[in-house]
């Protein structure tokens, strides 16, 4: 790890048997993290298969980990939502759950 200036440096990654300096302010373990989960979309997309053009297998592996971070996103917001229903007094779902006790029991 080379410190460039301030809070940023070069971190060197492997990713699909390529070698990478990341110039970031982010630590050493997320990059590492990253570069790991990049790496393993990488070879679960190609399948083991070297005929694959790299560059094809780094489009499709940052598709796969954008539609997984939207999916993610959208049951985020919807959870926001529940929550946000749930602590309005007037809400009835939450007297609805059979056999439990709700928020509005604790109250």
């Amino acid at each position: 790890m080379e410190r460039v200036s301030g809070n940023v440096r070069r971190i060197p990654v492997t990713i699909y048997e390529r070698d990478y300096l990341v110039r970031t302010d982010e630590t050493v373990q997320h990059i590492n993290q990253l570069a790991h989960i990049l790496d393993g979309k990488m070879r679960e997309i190609s399948g083991g298969n070297p005929n694959i053009m790299e560059v094809k297998v780094a489009v499709l592996a940052a598709l796969t980990i954008l539609d997984e971070r939207m999916k993610i996103q959208d049951k985020y917001e919807e959870l926001l939502t529940y929550l946000g229903n749930c602590t309005d007094p007037s809400n009835e779902q939450l007297d609805e759950i059979e056999g439990q006790r709700t928020i509005l029991e604790y109250e």
